[in-house]
């Protein structure tokens, strides 16, 4: 049973459905109340809920024991308008059920269950607080992340669109049945969309729904493929000089993708011969695969497949690699200088939901955290985010990560380093550009603060001179 999956929970037998919600830890998508709970305060949850990928309030929990509610008739009745108007602008999404289950004594009991559907707008409270749901917390947001909320609700929208005219039906059982399995579900694929909301009441999907379970999702959405590129070399070349020397892209729904990208890349990326944890030397890539994983699973959760130009990239070059995917962070002017401080924010929530459930992804937040460390451990340099006008870019380089001289550096700062490590420790600015991925004055600004430090040194005749270089002290 997936560990997300409250869904898989309701439907189990009475003695174990009473245990789970009793026992359960909360999380993204979970959270128990007592009946004492007062509907402005179940409101903040089922908003936060709303607001993010959607999840399942249980009311009736009490010191993780299932409180007697049928002397509560009036408070339940309260709590069932908690949805609405009254407490949630606009109204929110959600089922409300009475779901059986057993006091410590055997004796019958039941507790109410909200399920919110991710939304496609922005909901608030009628104090005009506004919540957002991060691992087990509703967080309330400031009025810049409730407009940045605002801007991104095109993209999530898409997800959420109805395809035409197709039904579950329409869906390869192949392909859906291993969510069926990893979630525990009994009740048939149908129910089971329906409650992570991949399709309506009558059965229709949605486009995620297509992008995760349909053959070849590309016949309606063409820039639905992810791509991996190998280039010889350090630069990508066209003409009669182009160096690639692999280029293969997906067809194949999410899950799928993921799997075909991750053998495509294993095969081509750069290794080296290295101690192992079982103690013995073997081949293994440069990156850390939990690295570049992490980068590749987090690209296909978060694009924005509204934009149907361009599909995702992974670049694989003899000093990096790049992972490219069309859309944007919610605050692009974290994207490069503190992407740590970039607030937990899914896109594409049916999509990142399933793909948990699925494995491929852990509760979701901590991947850019999760690599910063990884690369340190394995004592590389931090992974560098860059924002396009249309991509969002992730380099992973190569190049070890100099000891006592990164911490508090800027980010240009850092990719000078880096560059002039692939360099062989020297380099003229130009070139140190190039590897960079700078612009000339970023660079020239870059390598003076580095100068400064007693970093960096320069030889050359005079301030002009073509020929001069920079040096790693």
């Amino acid at each position: 049973m997936s560990p997300n999956n409250i869904d898989a929970i309701l439907a189990s037998n009475t003695q174990e459905r009473t245990r789970q919600l009793c026992l359960r830890e909360e999380d993204q998508w979970f959270e128990r109340k007592a009946i004492e709970v007062s509907p402005k305060m179940l409101a903040r949850t089922l908003i936060a809920f709303a607001n993010a990928e959607g999840g399942t309030v249980i009311v009736g929990v009490k010191d993780r024991k299932i409180q007697d509610l049928r002397r509560f008739t009036k408070k339940i009745n309260e709590l069932r308008m908690t949805p609405g108007t009254q407490y949630c602008i606009p109204p929110i999404d959600c089922e409300v059920t009475e779901v059986v289950t057993s006091s410590q004594g055997g004796e019958s009991r039941f507790v109410l269950a909200f399920s919110v559907i991710p939304s496609g707008q922005v909901h608030h409270g009628t104090d005009d607080s506004c919540y957002l749901r991060r691992g087990d917390r509703s967080l309330r947001l400031s009025s810049d992340d409730v407009r940045r909320l605002e801007y991104d609700r095109g993209a999530r929208q898409f997800e959420a669109e109805t395809v035409r005219d197709l039904t579950v039906d329409d869906l390869p059982q192949k392909n859906i049945a291993p969510f069926l399995e990893a979630t525990g579900a009994t009740r048939g694929k149908t129910h089971l969309l329906r409650s992570r909301s991949l399709c309506d009441k009558d059965g229709r999907i949605n486009n995620a729904a297509y992008l995760l379970f349909a053959d070849s999702p590309l016949v309606l959405l063409p820039g639905a493929y992810v791509r991996v590129c190998r280039f010889q070399g350090n630069e990508r070349l066209t003409g009669q000089s182009q160096n690639i020397v692999f280029d293969q892209r997906t067809d194949l729904p999410i899950p799928q993708a993921i799997e075909q990208a991750v053998q495509w890349i294993e095969e081509v990326i750069p290794r080296r011969r290295a101690l192992g944890q079982d103690g013995k030397f073997a081949e293994m890539s440069v990156i850390p695969k939990s690295v570049w994983l992490e980068g590749l699973v987090n690209a296909v959760i978060h694009r924005a497949y509204d934009l149907i130009g361009d599909g995702i990239r992974i670049e694989i070059f003899d000093n990096r690699i790049e992972i490219s995917n069309p859309g944007s962070f919610r605050d692009r002017r974290l994207a490069a200088k503190a992407p740590l401080e970039i607030a937990r924010y899914a896109i594409n929530p049916r999509i990142a939901r399933t793909c948990c459930d699925l494995g491929y992804a852990q509760e979701l937040g901590e991947g850019i955290k999760r690599m910063f460390s990884q690369m340190k451990e394995a004592g590389l340099s931090d992974p560098e985010y860059r924002q396009e006008p249309m991509h969002v870019i992730l380099t992973l380089r190569y190049q070890p990560r100099l000891k006592g001289v990164e911490e508090g550096l800027s980010r240009s700062s850092k990719a000078v380093m880096a560059a002039l490590q692939a360099l062989g420790g020297s380099g003229g600015t130009g070139d140190i550009a190039q590897f960079a991925l700078l612009t000339r004055p970023t660079t020239r600004a870059a390598l003076k603060d580095l100068k400064d430090l007693g970093i960096v040194s320069w030889q050359g005749k005079s301030v002009r001179d073509p020929r001069a270089t920079w040096h790693l002290k």
